[in-house]
């Protein structure tokens, strides 16, 4: 007797696992082993409901009872026979809301976690067939292959409202077939959406009838129609973004940077981001103008990120792919890039180390249209940087690579600034004039005709290497001051490259008003000769003038002053020399550096 008993309970446990089992992979739930008393019948309190109103919007709510109310066992499983009529969601044991879903009938059924009790609801489901009245406006805009086509949404009865259907005609007439018809999702009383309609034939004339579209279906009785010709064929890919650069880097977001496509034609900006197993975490559409994006953030999950920027133009041509990569490691924190107060083309770099241990950094210094700078290895605890000779005004971008002893990178940091650009003019005190370049050794006054170069110059660091300088000017007038070099400045604003250059040490004009014509010229730095690199060599020293002080353009090497007549530059030695003439240059300052 005791034999059978324990196979009685044997097989019973095994046939009790077994549909255990079954009623997991059925209903998805995460049972225990012992789940009591269980449900002995359901009810629920409709046996059938009416619902008519508009698709995913119209919603009802059903309740069951179980007994005995004593039941441990008290889950139960809602589904719907036709979720295409009625859905079934926030299931909440006793409850749940039906969604209508379309026309028809279905059976929504409670059921036991057992399945030994069952409980049923029949729902009749009809969708309203009130058609939205009708789109207020469009607007097409034709490429080659596609057309962006804008629409206003009707002010009114719009509440049920999906969006439009558009049907495309070949020729100027909404008559036939559609060439190719889609529906374009857009709800909102009298919003404004645009979208694109691809793979249609260029040079094609077509015709566009577009409807308003209910969530039921249901299209507006009347249609916009508008008639337009795609564009020449265009295959050719966009120029792709340059000088990209990964800037701040957190937990919360990374900001991606770049300098926009030289191409007329884009559409906009794709930014993508990958991880160490190149799977996808985020995606960015960027409208051209913008140049930079935030995209998410990076995690101790990985330890590198990809960052992939491609331009799209508005035939879906794709330009070629840059590639940014950041290492989740080991890198410089708080890095600045400061343009110089002193000197034009100086950029000043500082940031802090990381606290991890590293071996060294190197830097990358880019800009459009230049070679890279790369500085190999910065050591440790060094923390600053700087540039010179850059192009004054130029955007520069800065990527600090922080490696191991092993010359693995273990992290990196990057940011953007352009180079100081400090411009000075010079005044004369007689003629009100500036001082421009015209030919390579030809320098006349500003009279508002066009000119080679323009009368704002930029200052420089002095070719002689030199710093500063200690004078001894007139009426005894001393002091120390930072010495320059002088560049030339196209109209444009770009750097021109050319420095002025006093060729002659003439000495034999030492004061009073008597001048003599300057043997000036203009050259590249590499053609100013060696054993003259001071006379490409500037300062501004305090000179008197009617009681009251100015600073005038002298050359570092024996002071020689410069000043003007209506047609030619004129100088003179001024060391030791009493008085005033008025046609010394005095000189003015202006910094240009555009904000990043």
């Amino acid at each position: 007797m005791k034999k059978i008993i324990a196979e009685t309970i044997a097989f019973l446990l095994g046939f009790n696992a077994l549909f255990t089992s079954c009623s997991q992979s059925d209903h998805k739930f995460i049972m225990t082993e012992d789940r009591g008393l269980a449900i002995a019948s359901l009810e629920i309190d409709h046996d059938s409901i009416y619902m008519q109103g508009n698709k995913g919007k119209t919603q009802a709510s059903l309740s069951v009872t179980y007994s005995p109310s004593l039941a441990q066992d008290t889950l139960i499983y809602w589904s719907s026979s036709d979720e295409n009529v009625a859905s079934v969601s926030d299931t909440n044991l006793t409850t749940c809301t039906v969604t209508l879903q379309g026309t028809g009938k279905a059976v929504i059924t409670a059921s036991s976690y057992s399945g030994s009790a069952k409980a049923q609801c029949v729902v009749e489901g009809i969708l309203d067939e009130t058609p939205a009245f009708e789109v207020a406006d469009i607007t097409v805009t034709p490429y080659a292959n596609n057309i962006e086509l804008t629409w206003k949404n009707p002010s009114d009865n719009a509440e049920n409202l999906y969006g439009i259907r558009a049907d495309i005609y070949a020729g100027d007439k909404a008559e036939g077939t559609p060439v190719k018809s889609v529906e374009l999702e857009g709800a909102g009383e009298g919003k404004v959406y645009s979208e694109r309609i691809r793979d249609l034939t260029p040079e094609t004339e077509y015709c566009i009838s577009v409807r308003s579209l209910t969530v039921n279906a249901i299209l507006s009785d009347e249609a916009k129609e508008a008639t337009f010709t795609t564009l020449a064929a265009d295959d050719e890919a966009p120029a792709a973004v340059t000088d990209a650069v990964i800037g701040s880097v957190s937990a919360e977001n990374v900001v991606v940077k770049w300098t926009d496509s030289a191409s007329d034609d884009v559409w906009y900006i794709a930014v993508y981001a990958y991880d160490a197993s190149d799977e996808e975490i985020d995606f960015v559409k960027v409208l051209p103008g913008n140049e930079s994006c935030t995209v998410a953030g990076v995690s101790d999950d990985s330890d590198k990120y990809t960052y992939k920027i491609v331009v799209v133009d508005n035939n879906f041509n794709v330009s070629s792919e840059v590639s940014l990569v950041y290492y989740n490691g080991a890198h410089v924190s708080a890095l600045t890039a400061a343009p110089s107060t002193e000197y034009s083309g100086l950029l000043s770099l500082a940031w802090t180390d990381p606290e991890e241990d590293f071996d060294h950094h190197s830097i990358t210094l880019s800009s459009e249209g230049q070679e890279d700078i790369v500085v190999e290895s910065v050591a440790a605890g060094v923390q600053k940087y700087d540039f010179a000779g850059l192009v004054p005004g130029a955007l520069y971008y800065v990527t600090v690579s922080t490696f191991d002893s092993e010359g693995e990178p273990t992290g990196t940091s990057g940011t953007r600034s352009y180079a100081s650009k400090i411009q000075i003019r010079f005044y004369s005190r007689e003629s009100a004039g500036f001082m421009v370049v015209t030919s390579a050794k030809s320098f006349k006054t500003q009279d508002g005709s066009s000119a080679a170069y323009s009368y704002k110059w930029l200052k420089m660091p002095a070719l002689d290497g030199s710093t500063e300088f200690t004078y001894d000017g007139d009426s005894g007038k001393t002091g120390t001051v930072p010495t320059y070099s002088i560049m030339a400045q196209g109209i444009d604003g770009s750097a021109s490259g050319q420095y002025i250059y006093l060729t002659s040490n003439d000495s034999s004009v030492t004061g009073g008003t008597s001048s003599t014509e300057a043997p000036l010229t203009i050259c590249t730095a590499d053609d100013v000769d060696a054993e003259r690199l001071s006379f490409a060599t500037f300062i501004s020293a305090a000179v008197d003038a009617d009681d009251s002080k100015y600073k005038a353009l002298r050359f570092k090497e024996n002071y020689y002053q410069l000043g003007s007549t209506s047609s030619k530059v004129i100088y003179r030695t001024s060391a030791g020399a009493a008085g005033y003439t008025r046609w010394h240059w005095t000189i003015t300052e202006e910094v240009s550096t555009p904000e990043d």
